[in-house]
C-alpha cells in the first residue's frame, strides 16, 4: 500500500464491506491466500482470447424519466483490444453506439444527437469504465484482500484509482457461474451482477444475463445474450467509428 490517501481508503472500504456482509479477510502470507488468488487467475484465464460477437436483448432505464427502453443489437468483443456495442430500438433506429478500447472511447446516442469521446478516462454517467474492465481488460486489478467460504470467493482489487469488490459464486441452481462486482472511484458506485455458463466458448453463451447499475446516476441496464456467432466479427468492427472524419 503506497500513498497517504490509499491506506485510509482501503480501511474504509473493508469496514463498509464488513458492515453489510461480515467476512474473514485472508492475510497475504497464508496458503489459503495463494489458493484464492489461484482461483482468481483461473477466472482470468477462462476469458476468450479470440474476437467474438453476441446478439443481445437489452432494457435501459432512463435516469431522468425513469422509463425503461427495450432495444436489441449486437456486441463485438476483441479481448485485450476493444468492445463495440450497437443497440436498435423498436422503431428500427440506432439508440446507442458504444466503442471502447484501452486508450479511447466513443459513445453516441443518435435520438438525442449526442456524441461524446474520450481517452483512458472513466466518464461519469456512461459505463465506459465498466465495459473496459469487463470486456477489454477482463477483471483487471491487483488483489489486496480475499475471503473464501461455502458460497464462493470474494476479492478486493485495485485497478488504478478504482476499487473493485469482486464475488464469485454459483447461480441458476448451481449450474452457472455468478460474477458480482462493485466498482468504486471518486464517489461513484457501479454494480454488476452476471450469471453465465461456465467454460462457455468463445466468451458468452445463449441464456447468459447481466444487470448493470450506476448507483450515482440511476442508470440501469439489463442484458440477455440471445446467441453467439459461429464466426468472429470483421476487423472493421473495432475501428474508430469516426475514422472517415479523421478520428481524434
Amino acid at each position: 500500500m503506497r500513498g497517504s490517501s490509499w491506506f485510509p481508503l482501503t480501511l474504509g472500504l473493508i469496514a463498509s464491506c464488513a458492515q453489510h456482509s461480515p467476512v474473514s479477510w485472508i492475510q497475504p502470507a497464508t496458503a489459503q491466500w495463494q489458493g484464492a488468488v489461484a482461483r482468481l487467475d483461473l477466472l482470468r484465464s477462462s476469458v476468450p482470447t479470440t474476437p467474438y460477437v453476441a446478439t443481445i436483448a437489452t432494457m435501459l432505464r432512463d435516469p431522468k424519466s425513469g422509463r425503461w427502453i427495450d432495444a436489441r443489437g449486437a456486441m463485438a468483443v476483441a479481448p485485450g483490444r476493444a468492445v463495440r456495442m450497437i443497440l436498435i430500438g423498436g422503431a428500427g433506429a440506432t439508440v446507442l453506439d458504444a466503442w471502447v478500447t484501452r486508450e479511447q472511447w466513443r459513445v453516441a446516442v443518435p435520438p438525442l444527437q449526442i456524441v461524446r469521446r474520450g481517452g483512458a478516462d472513466d466518464p461519469m454517467g456512461l459505463p465506459v469504465g465498466f465495459l473496459r474492465w469487463r470486456f477489454v481488460l477482463p477483471f483487471a486489478g491487483s488483489a489486496f484482500a480475499a475471503a473464501t467460504g461455502p458460497d464462493g470467493d470474494r476479492f478486493l482489487l485495485r485497478d488504478g484509482s478504482t476499487i473493485v469488490d469482486l464475488r464469485l459464486a454459483r447461480c441458476d441452481e448451481g449450474h452457472k457461474r455468478s460474477i458480482t462486482a462493485t466498482r468504486r472511484a471518486h464517489g461513484r458506485v457501479e454494480e454488476m451482477d452476471e450469471c453465465e455458463a461456465m467454460n462457455s466458448s468463445p466468451g458468452s453463451a445463449a441464456g447468459d444475463h447481466v444487470q448493470y447499475a450506476d448507483e450515482t446516476t440511476g442508470l440501469r441496464v439489463k442484458v440477455d445474450v440471445e446467441s453467439v456467432g459461429a464466426t468472429g466479427p470483421t476487423p472493421e468492427a473495432f475501428e474508430d467509428p469516426d475514422r472517415d472524419r479523421g478520428g481524434t
